[in-house]
């Protein structure tokens, strides 16, 4: 019974007829002058509160308390600088997930799965970046280049590919009939790196391996054995029949249209 009810808050009794505050989750009861905020005792705007422990607090007071600061000084985050919800906590400090980004370029380093730290001084935080770019601020640093597959130093021969620098051992020639571990003379071709050697060779762009002394096609810029050089939709070699191309594969004429 409600007279055998006491407020949460005050721990006094009830009147009859009065208004009460009850919360689905933990069906307590108070006085409705007694349901405000634990620590400034004023009621909760829009009837939003946050819990910690058995205490209630307004939005403003919960995160003043216990809701990490995001570390990036440029946050626009709508709910503000304090982190409610998902936190990223990296380099001794929280962040919001997408306020997590590459100090140069900008990149969410959350949504990258990657995240390098560097520090300009020895009394300055680390900043993050993402790989690409702290290697290139290393770099420029330390005045030595840094392999991007392993991130450690180059100190002698460095390797080229795609646009990227790499300890040469890392690789081996593509050919499958040679698997040699590169140097910093192999080749890229085709998008692969090959050796010295190889580099030469033209491979097969069915089965990607060297054509030595077969006869050949050349066609959509690449190299095929005769018997490779098929039709996409039957998948019979053309020999010395035509073909067309449609959406950069070859056709035999009769499938062409299909």
């Amino acid at each position: 019974m409600l007279s055998d009810q006491v407020c949460f808050r005050c721990r006094d009794c009830f009147v009859a007829g009065e208004e009460i505050v009850t919360t689905q989750r933990t069906c307590q009861l108070w006085h409705k002058e007694c349901f405000v905020c634990a620590e400034c005792f004023q009621p909760f705007p829009d009837d939003v509160f946050w819990e910690f422990g058995d205490k209630k607090y307004c939005t403003r007071d919960f995160e003043t308390l216990f809701a990490p600061k995001c570390a990036q000084h440029s946050c626009d985050n709508p709910s503000g600088r304090f982190v409610v919800g998902k936190v990223v906590k990296a380099l001794n400090r929280s962040w919001h997930p997408q306020c997590l980004k590459c100090t140069t370029c900008h990149k969410v380093l959350y949504e990258l799965g990657e995240l390098y730290g560097f520090k300009f001084s020895r009394l300055s935080d680390e900043e993050p970046f993402c790989k690409d770019c702290y290697l290139r601020i290393k770099e420029k640093d330390r005045g030595v280049k840094f392999c991007h597959q392993c991130s450690g130093a180059i100190e002698e021969q460095w390797l080229r590919y795609k646009e990227k620098l790499y300890h040469p051992y890392h690789f081996r020639c593509h050919n499958n009939d040679c698997k040699e571990e590169l140097t910093s003379t192999a080749r890229e071709k085709d998008g692969w790196l090959y050796c010295l050697k190889c580099a030469g060779i033209n491979f097969c762009g069915l089965c990607k391996k060297a054509i030595k002394d077969e006869r050949s096609v050349n066609a959509l810029g690449k190299h095929w054995h005769v018997e490779h050089f098929v039709c996409k939709y039957c998948e019979k070699p053309f020999y010395s029949q035509k073909h067309l191309v449609w959406n950069g594969e070859p056709f035999c004429e009769e499938h062409y249209n299909k």
